[in-house]
């Protein structure tokens, strides 16, 4: 149940903060949870895992954190510059921010799903595929019981509702397409929620993430193409600006202190604590 509402609370977060950024942007901001999952990881290491970090964990962290600072800095460089020559205020900016905000709170939460999963596999000694099947119970009662009621009877913009929820069913039933986007997309779920316990499971928390953060290229190469190749016209492309570059160094370091943090790359004359193979030798 515990996993099944960080994801909840995450996903909504994320996907409330996605609204006002670009998907290339989202997906790197998606990097912070490398960071809030060391945080967890050290929290729980004095409180009740027994687990510990070392020097090159702490190096790594400080890295992801760097990166995370220069793709934020980035973005809102480049909106503003982007809303100054096309003539606008920066009500943008301020978006723009409030979205990296949220964004990262939902990190939070992800973050100790994460962290919680892995406890579920490690140490309850649960299988995976018992893991996932658990959490999407215990999230679907939430959504059912709790939060479709809750946009329901806040009032918004779709017919009086933040969520018309009824609505919503009989546009899936009245549209086929829909439908079998819907479809697809539950599907991609499942096998992604799959492979991530898989992941979790054979490696770590921590890995899992770091694979995670890999989208990032295919996400941001797809929004460049859909401007310069498409439509430079489509609110779905991503404009290159003077500032991208500053994002790719982001990027850049992001993924090195996720590899510093995983020990995919060692630095010298630090202790690294030995792994189940070299025990055995």
């Amino acid at each position: 149940m515990v996993p099944a509402f960080f994801d909840v609370l995450g996903t909504g977060l994320c996907c409330m903060g996605f609204l006002f950024m670009p998907a290339s942007v989202w997906q790197l901001l998606r990097g912070a949870n490398i960071v809030f999952a060391g945080a967890l990881a050290a929290i729980f290491a004095v409180t009740c895992l027994g687990r510990r970090l070392y020097c090159f964990h702490y190096i790594g962290l400080v890295f992801c954190v760097a990166g995370l600072f220069l793709v934020g800095l980035a973005s809102v460089w480049g909106h503003d510059l982007q809303a100054a020559a096309e003539g606008k205020g920066s009500g943008n900016v301020q978006l723009l921010m409030l979205g990296i905000c949220l964004a990262l709170a939902g990190q939070v939460f992800q973050a100790a799903q994460a962290v919680a999963e892995e406890w579920l596999l490690r140490d309850v000694d649960l299988p995976g595929l018992q893991v996932v099947g658990f959490q999407g119970a215990w999230g679907f009662l939430a959504m059912l019981f709790f939060v479709f009621p809750m946009l329901y009877l806040l009032p918004g913009q779709d017919h009086g509702h933040a969520e018309d929820e009824v609505n919503a069913f009989q546009l899936l039933r009245s549209n086929p397409t829909l439908s079998a986007m819907m479809g697809l997309y539950i599907f991609s779920v499942v096998m992604y929620n799959i492979s991530g316990i898989a992941v979790t499971g054979a490696l770590s928390a921590v890995h899992r993430l770091m694979i995670e953060a890999l989208r990032t290229l295919i996400v941001w190469a797809f929004g460049l193409s859909i401007h310069y190749l498409v439509d430079h016209t489509s609110a779905l492309g991503e404009v290159w600006t003077p500032y991208s570059w500053l994002e790719v160094a982001g990027f850049l370091v992001l993924m090195m202190g996720q590899a510093i943090y995983g020990a995919l790359i060692k630095i010298p004359l630090l202790y690294y604590p030995p792994t189940g193979i070299e025990v055995a030798s």
